[in-house]
């Protein structure tokens, strides 16, 4: 994703307390890193024409994803995208049941 639309999902994230950075992946091309626990973080990026979605990693190994959260594939600003985030791994408490939370879904360990 732009810079600029990384470093405003990470401000409104930060004024929610919730642990974000932004990250360099590519030139020109950023992530948003949220951490979940001290090993657990999640990756999200809108790079895809499908919209949001991250790889949740522990220790660098994938063990889940949010494959695409419905909605974000149409142009949202910043915080309407940064809300999405912080619904989807319960960061924030927000009980309005007009905001669904997103499940993660976990990979099958074999």
């Amino acid at each position: 994703m732009r810079r600029s639309l990384a470093d405003g999902i990470v401000a409104s994230l930060l004024d929610w307390d919730v642990p974000a950075q932004v990250t360099l992946v590519a030139p020109c091309w950023f992530d948003v890193r949220v951490t979940i626990d001290r090993y657990t973080e999640a990756i999200w990026d809108i790079g895809t024409p499908w919209g949001l979605g991250a790889q949740i990693r522990r220790h660098g190994m994938l063990i889940g994803l949010v494959p695409v959260v419905p909605g974000s594939e149409a142009g949202l600003t910043a915080i309407e995208l940064a809300l999405m985030i912080a619904r989807s791994d319960d960061f924030l408490d927000i009980r309005d049941p007009r905001y669904p939370r997103y499940p993660v879904k976990i990979c099958a360990r074999s």
